[in-house]
């Protein structure tokens, strides 16, 4: 079997503070607003306390010239970057804040990264907290900035956005990304507000912090509709495996036979997330991923490597080999794990023509 074209899904920035000031719009572009931090924190635990064990110190933070270098390594031909400390931004309760600080990261991430390397491309920030100021970010993001895709940052109920993320408050938030050709990525990692706060230990946390969100997420995009009505619009939920995935397939469908009446859809949720516009990424040791390509097709799923969270040269490139000697899988789902998918989804498309 030929190795195929590999491309990476969902990368990660660190996002560097000192750095992104400079792209504060003014009054806000001074040292005085270093004291806090601009982004919520996504819990109680310090993450790269955590990582240190097992992927030594951190002389420095990650930047554009280390991914360039981590793809040569890995033989990864691209990436599709997303935040870090930024995957809190859905916590963020002041809607002016949220506007200047996702202005500010998509700048930053824009000169700091796609602009050192086109073969790093990202996901941009969009303030939900203020629908029409979304609309205008997303807009901006990708025709003056080239994002490659909208970041939707999963956040609790009682936080931030204070509604779902299928709440018709949104819609012309979705409508507008719709409009733009490019696709939404979902992504969690808040582990605060979601049930679970009480552990003490981070691989618990960590455990839950995924699924659960992405759990909430596609129910509530799904079953309010956003499918339904964006019949164009690419939707991945990313970073939580595929298994959970599964489960919810059938239990979206259950809830929709017995509760019709207590829901909008005319459209079967299966059907929806079936359809070809729903996309997840998966890890290469998940025993279930032989059914998810049996039930969702190896064309709604792609590869994505985590880097630099959890990830090493090394562990990255053992993934890469495991997945390439792996038992059943032909040619064509390989390639579509490996490249294929990826590039569909994050293909821009041609904008819409307005109603």
């Amino acid at each position: 079997m030929a190795r195929p074209r590999i491309l990476d899904g969902d990368g990660h920035v660190f996002e560097i503070e000192r750095e992104i000031l400079e792209f504060l719009e003014p009054p806000y572009n001074h040292e005085g607003m270093l004291a806090f931090p601009f982004f919520p924190t996504l819990d109680g635990y310090h993450r790269i306390h955590i990582a240190t064990p097992f992927q030594g110190p951190r002389k420095r933070w990650v930047n554009a010239q280390d991914w360039v270098d981590f793809m040569d390594q890995t033989g990864v031909e691209s990436t599709v970057v997303y935040p870090t400390t930024g995957v809190g931004f859905g916590m963020i309760q002041d809607p002016d804040w949220a506007r200047i600080v996702a202005r500010a990261y998509n700048d930053w991430v824009h000169h700091k990264y796609y602009r050192k390397s086109n073969r790093i491309r990202f996901a941009a920030i969009v303030p939900l907290q203020n629908p029409q100021e979304a609309v205008k970010e997303a807009r901006r993001a990708v025709e003056e900035l080239k994002a490659a895709a909208i970041v939707v940052v999963t956040a609790p109920a009682d936080r931030g956005y204070r509604k779902s993320l299928g709440d018709k408050s949104l819609w012309p938030v979705y409508a507008e990304i719709e409009r733009l050709g490019v696709p939404i990525g979902v992504h969690s990692g808040v582990s605060v507000g979601w049930g679970f706060d009480y552990f003490t230990q981070f691989a618990l946390t960590q455990n839950l912090e995924h699924p659960v969100a992405q759990m909430t997420a596609m129910t509530s995009f799904v079953m309010e509709g956003v499918l339904e009505r964006f019949k164009n619009l690419r939707v991945a939920f990313l970073e939580a495996g595929i298994g959970w995935a599964l489960y919810m397939l059938d239990r979206m469908d259950r809830s929709f036979e017995i509760w019709k009446g207590h829901h909008s859809l005319t459209t079967r949720p299966s059907e929806l997330v079936l359809g070809g516009k729903v996309f997840f990424s998966f890890e290469p040791d998940e025993k279930l991923l032989p059914y998810a390509i049996k039930t969702f097709g190896s064309k709604s799923l792609f590869w994505a490597t985590d880097f630099p969270h959890e990830k090493t040269v090394a562990s990255t490139q053992e993934e890469i080999e495991e997945l390439l000697e792996m038992d059943g899988i032909t040619e064509e789902d390989l390639q579509n794990l490996m490249s294929r998918t990826c590039e569909r989804f994050y293909k821009k498309t041609p904008a819409l023509v307005a109603a």
